[in-house]
């Protein structure tokens, strides 16, 4: 119990000897936050970056524009049990190309459609799309099935 007090006590002398962030009035009348170190950082940044990620806002190349992924684009989740990471896929007008935006990747991807109507196949030379119980995405060189989802 001693020794329970003395870490409490070690706590609070720590955390009330940390330097402290100041709030300050900006002429506009807004709060600011100022460091030690006077830089002015917008109190909104954090939320405007949530909204960001909440949205899952993503560069479409074939929209060129940014657009939330989530509310405009198919869903494909992943095969594997181990994971629940999902794909995203969004197609042009006339389903001409499909773009594939997979999970933690910096560009998406652009595929164009092979084939005869009721059996295309998307594809950019790695991956390979196609209509089967929704959309199925697989490896081109192992043709194992990776993503799958229904349509829109």
């Amino acid at each position: 119990m001693k020794g329970y007090s003395i870490f409490i006590t070690l706590l609070f002398l720590l955390i009330t000897s940390c330097d402290k962030e100041k709030i300050k009035k900006s002429e506009n009348d807004t709060d600011s936050i100022v460091k030690n170190d006077s830089a002015v950082i917008n109190p909104m940044a954090h939320v405007m970056d949530a909204a960001n990620v909440i949205q899952m806002q993503k560069f479409s190349i074939l929209k060129n524009r940014e657009f939330p992924v989530r509310d405009s684009a198919i869903v494909l989740k992943s095969v594997s049990e181990l994971t629940k990471e999902s794909a995203y896929l969004l197609f042009n007008n006339d389903q001409s190309k499909a773009e594939l935006f997979l999970p933690n990747a910096v560009k998406s991807k652009v595929m164009e459609r092979k084939g005869t109507e009721g059996n295309y196949v998307w594809t950019d030379g790695t991956y390979e799309l196609f209509q089967w119980k929704g959309y199925t995405l697989r490896t081109v060189k192992d043709k194992n099935a990776i993503f799958n989802g229904d349509s829109m």
